[in-house]
Parts: C-alpha cells; structure tokens; sequence
C-alpha cells in the first residue's frame, strides 16, 4: 500500500485531541443526520508518526522496517480505543461502524470479532490470521462485515467460511478486477471508487 494517488479536494472538518490521540473529526453538512451514529476510518496516523505522503511516490529516506515495530498492537489499540470510548462517553454515539485499509483492516476485523462496534468494512487487510480469524468471527460475533478485496488477498476464503448464509449477522466481500495491493489507495480509480461505495453502502444498510 505504498503506491497510490492523493485525493483532491478542500477538507472541511479539524484536527482535535482525544486523550493525547490527534483525530480528524468532521461532521455532515446542516443538521438533518442521526447525532447517534458515527465512522471511524482506522488509519496509520498513529501518535503523530505517519506514513509521509511523498512515500506514494518516493520511498527515500523513509525506513519500513524502522517504523513497523512502533505500530503494532500495544501502540494502536490505546488510542483507537479511547476515541471509540469517547464517541460513546461524551457525544453519545450508539452506534459505530468501522472501516480499515490495509494496516487498519487488521483492527476493523478484531473489533468485530470483540463485538466492540457495530459494523465492519476491512478492505485488503494486512497482519490478519487465516484461517483462524475468520473462525473466532464466525464462532462469536454478531457485527456485520464487508470485505473489500483485490486479486492478490487472502481473504478469498472468506467466502467459504461465512458465505451462502453461514455468518448470520451479515456478510459481503467484493472483488476489483484488475487491482492487486493497490486497491484500496489505488491508482486503479474504478477500484477505489467501489471501494468506498460499498463502504457507505454497508454503513447505511447496518448502521
């Protein structure tokens, strides 16, 4: 996920502070939307040591194996769950569905599993366990999930454990022709696009 395109386009929403965590925070437009319901987009922007974006097109001077380590388990969990508890504790959000790329699929899939949140899209997930994620998912969980995926994932076997009704609170995954580990910050735009869609699809079917 080290190629891609940036997006165009003006940001209208701010950066705030959630326990010690910077957040981009923002909200629809004019005030006929659910105040209860909320997405969290799990990113790599993890305690103000992001990916730089110049890494899409150039890798130089920027070590991988270097800041891997600084973002596993014990550093991501914290912070994401303590503005999942905000969410929840101080703007009185009720329901919350997740979606994670690549380093954030791993956690929208362990979030669902946990039943911490109440709908799920993981597209082209890194650091998951096969089979045996899909199977904790399916033994426990009671959250929805969407899986985005392209050629070159994993995840195809997914359909085999949780298709044809056998994961019973809810269950898609979507293939894009033509994308491989680009999908989803590609520079296939058709793959990107579906992406999102069914993400917003999803989120308004289950949230």
């Amino acid at each position: 996920c080290l190629k891609g395109v940036l997006h165009e386009g003006t940001p209208v929403g701010q950066i705030i502070d959630v326990g010690g965590t910077e957040v981009y925070y923002t909200l629809p437009e004019g005030e006929d939307w659910d105040k209860e319901k909320a997405v969290v987009y799990l990113a790599d922007y993890l305690n103000k040591d992001a990916v730089p974006a110049r890494v899409m097109s150039d890798r130089s001077g920027w070590d991988m194996d270097a800041w891997r380590p600084r973002h596993g388990p014990a550093d991501t969990r914290p912070p994401l769950d303590k503005v999942l508890k905000w969410l929840k504790e101080i703007k009185g959000v009720k329901k919350i569905g997740v979606s994670g790329y690549c380093f954030g699929g791993k956690y929208s899939l362990d979030l669902a599993i946990e039943n911490a949140v109440d709908a799920s899209v993981i597209s082209h997930p890194g650091g998951i366990k096969l089979p045996g994620d899909l199977d904790k998912l399916l033994e426990v969980s009671s959250v929805p999930v969407l899986f985005n995926a392209c050629e070159t994932d994993r995840t195809k076997e997914a359909d085999e454990k949780l298709g044809e009704g056998k994961y019973k609170p809810g269950y898609k995954q979507t293939y894009s022709p033509g994308c491989t580990h680009d999908l989803a910050v590609p520079e296939q735009k058709a793959g990107k696009e579906r992406a999102f869609d069914e993400a917003a699809a999803w989120f308004k079917k289950y949230l």
